[in-house]
């Protein structure tokens, strides 16, 4: 019911003006006056519109009337002009062919709707599956790289020297690189340019740590479906690639004889002289006192270069002649780490004394010359001093760097025997120790060795004595056999005697 001048009556059902049974056409709807919202509009065949007010636009909403049982029911056939009224009397035609059929229409609308989402459902998942598929295809080395430092290495140093080695020497050359196009021929060109600056020990450790990621990636999605065609790491023969001259599998012996630790007290010293001694201040400076009290301290405490380097102005007494380094320092598999307790003799007292002078308000024995006012208090990069050394003995290093100055003059005996290296002399102490007759056992302890019992696993939990007592006789027994060579109580011929047995002890 509805009111109109003020009069209450019913809705109305109209007709087209060819009358009853003819169909409405679009310009007569076009044409339907606002006084007629409400009312019905008849199309013939059972097909009904109702004129509505939707969205503030005139609309004609259509339903098809039919009988299912003993009820009457409509059927949603369309709005116009959303839809065209050929479409809306088709979705008539259908419903009235599904009732003939014995189908109800509305719940065979309901049933191609759901179907018509199910598909659309299924389209779509189609279409996403086919996105993480292309971007799946496109993930880079780089991103593989980052995964597998997530969740797949973890090294004692926090793979620092992972991270250094892959991000200067791999990265550059095959980062971007999809990890689904990488062949044993991207493998080959890191390793060629690495090994053509000379550095094969360093190809060879990256070879490790590629075949190390490749292997990780072979069991995990979505890496193993990218190497579908296999490992490119194990395709590679390293072999073929290393230098001719170089032997993977010979282990550095270099020692120090007594001739060359003497030779090489007296560089130190000359070269500081020929330095003051100079006008042109511009001229390279000598090893600092840092490097010489460096050196010193590996040959008579027998440390690792790197157990140096995070040492902490706290973890020295040199009133009692005690360094402690903790387990985190030290190298080694995190479960076989210990802490080590290192008894120092005069001679390694006075190198620490200088280093200590020298590291100022530093909480570090070796304070990083980056650091600055502004609260930055790191340590040195532990591969600072061995570069220093290695620069001193340009004979052994091929291609000199470009923005470092390098020469010979820390080359001993004439190079005769090889470089030397930080490491060598911590090899040397400990073969100098050997030599004054200090028991092996001892030596492996004061180098902080894990000692291996073999089958006999109860001996490492409940034999723990420290050997406290017979390390500190080691290591002065070593300082001053240091002190007397240094200071000249070795006689010359002595020396020349000793050089031959230090061979031998080397071998």
């Amino acid at each position: 019911m509805r009111q109109k001048n003020g009069e209450i009556r019913g809705n109305m059902t109209r007709y087209p003006k060819r009358g009853k049974g003819a169909r409405w056409t679009v310009k007569e709807l076009e044409a339907v006056p606002a006084e007629w919202v409400g009312d019905h509009l008849a199309d013939g065949d059972g097909l009904t519109g109702e004129i509505r007010i939707q969205r503030g636009t005139m609309a004609v909403v259509w339903r098809y009337a039919y009988r299912m049982g003993d009820k009457v029911k409509r059927f949603y056939c369309g709005s116009w002009p959303e839809r065209t009224l050929d479409e809306i009397r088709s979705a008539r035609n259908k419903a009235r062919a599904d009732i003939k059929a014995g189908r109800n229409p509305s719940a065979v609308r309901d049933l191609e709707k759901a179907q018509m989402r199910e598909a659309m459902a299924a389209e779509s998942a189609a279409v996403t599956a086919a996105e993480e598929e292309a971007t799946t295809d496109a993930l880079s080395f780089q991103e593989m790289y980052k995964s597998w430092l997530e969740s797949g290495v973890k090294r004692a140093d926090g793979n620092t020297e992972v991270k250094r080695i892959v991000e200067k020497d791999v990265l550059p050359l095959i980062g971007d690189t999809p990890v689904r196009s990488i062949r044993e021929k991207d493998i080959e060109r890191v390793i060629r340019s690495i090994v053509g600056r000379g550095c094969n020990r360093l190809a060879e450790v990256t070879y490790q740590i590629l075949g190390q990621m490749f292997h990780w990636a072979e069991k995990r999605q979505p890496w193993r479906k990218l190497l579908s065609e296999g490992n490119p790491v194990e395709l590679v023969e390293l072999g073929v690639l290393l230098a001719d001259d170089y032997d993977p599998d010979n282990a550095r012996e270099r020692v120090l004889p007594p001739i060359e630790i003497v030779e090489l007290q007296t560089r130190y010293r000359e070269l500081e002289e020929q330095y003051l001694a100079s006008d042109d201040k511009r001229k390279r400076k000598p090893p600092s006192k840092a490097l010489q009290a460096v050196s010193w301290i590996c040959l008579s405490t027998l440390c690792r270069i790197g157990e140096l380097h995070l040492t902490e102005i706290t973890h020295l007494d040199l009133r009692e002649g005690t360094w402690f380094i903790p387990k985190a320092n030290v190298k080694g598999r995190k479960s076989q780490k210990r802490d080590h307790l290192v008894f120092l003799s005069p001679f390694a007292v006075k190198h620490f004394e200088t280093l200590v002078s020298l590291a100022g308000s530093s909480r570090w024995l070796l304070p990083s010359r980056d650091n600055d006012d502004a609260g930055v208090d790191q340590p040195m990069y532990k591969q600072a001093f061995t570069k220093q050394i290695k620069d001193r003995q340009a004979m052994f290093n091929g291609q000199p760097k470009a923005r470092r100055a390098s020469d010979n003059s820390l080359v001993l005996g004439k190079g005769h025997n090889g470089n030397w290296t930080p490491h060598d002399l911590r090899r040397t102490g400990s073969t100098i120790m050997e030599s004054l007759g200090i028991d092996p056992n001892i030596i492996d302890r004061c180098q902080n060795h894990v000692i291996h019992t073999g089958k006999n696993r109860v001996r490492r939990h409940y034999q723990l004595y420290d050997y406290a007592d017979e390390k500190q006789a080691a290591w002065a027994k070593l300082g001053d056999y240091l002190g007397r060579l240094l200071s000249g109580a070795v006689a010359p011929a002595e020396l020349q005697k000793r050089l031959t047995a230090k061979q031998l002890l080397a071998a």
